[in-house]
């Protein structure tokens, strides 16, 4: 049986040059194929250098793998995925293989199971965080429409992520461009990546009130008066 160290082993040597084979020989080269893309803000996300929760929105399927091979030559960029995306039979090796953080569990689960697979999960974001990787997060919870971004006002996860870090700065993140909505516009289709980052985000008015102000940055462009403390 592999003990833990073991496997950290194993995933610094074979997983470490599996994941750039399949970045720099598969990944890349598709991706840059397909799209041409336009980063705004570049300088706001080179500027953090300790780590980062990163919140985006969603508009594909393809949206974590796409911003962690844009992240790839300046970043550690550690994505999350729901429980049942993360245990699809298709896609669970290509989530350990990357690192993928596993979120939420199901709910025919005894509470006791999913208090502790939270508790884990809290747990295995601070040490990404404390050792500077940045946390890739989708605030809608799935994949949106494409057209506005509509974040339930129950979902708690950025929020608390913020609250129990308040030393790691918000990097938001809005896609355009991808998804079935976007204009393709000839053989590669230009995808713009914006990106904005927000020290001390302010958290009032709970997960509720914060949520809003997040919806209001994606649709609107509402930024530093909403979101700043």
């Amino acid at each position: 049986m592999l003990t833990k160290p073991m496997v950290k082993k194993l995933d610094k040597t074979a997983g470490a040059l599996a994941r750039s084979w399949l970045r720099h020989w598969i990944i890349h080269p598709v991706f840059a194929l397909r799209y041409k893309v336009v980063v705004h803000g570049m300088d706001e996300g080179l500027s953090i250098k300790d780590g980062a929760v990163v919140v985006s929105n969603h508009v594909s399927r393809i949206d974590a793998p796409f911003l962690m091979d844009c992240a790839w030559p300046f970043a550690r960029l550690r994505p999350t995925a729901w429980w049942a995306e993360y245990d699809h039979p298709l896609q669970k090796w290509a989530m350990v293989l990357f690192g993928t953080v596993r979120l939420g569990s199901s709910k025919s689960l005894p509470e006791e199971v999913r208090r502790l697979n939270t508790m884990q999960t809290k747990e295995t974001l601070a040490k990404l965080l404390h050792a500077g990787w940045g946390v890739l997060l989708f605030c809608e919870g799935g994949i949106g429409d494409g057209k506005s971004v509509n974040i339930p006002p129950h979902f708690s996860g950025v929020h608390d992520l913020l609250t129990a870090h308040p030393d790691k700065p918000l990097l938001l993140v809005r896609i355009d461009g991808l998804g079935k909505n976007a204009h393709r516009g000839g053989l590669r289709k230009e995808v713009h990546v914006h990106l904005k980052r927000i020290d001390r985000p302010s958290l009032s008015g709970g997960t509720a009130g914060f949520n809003a102000r997040l919806s209001d940055f994606y649709n609107h462009g509402v930024i530093p008066g909403s979101l700043v403390s």
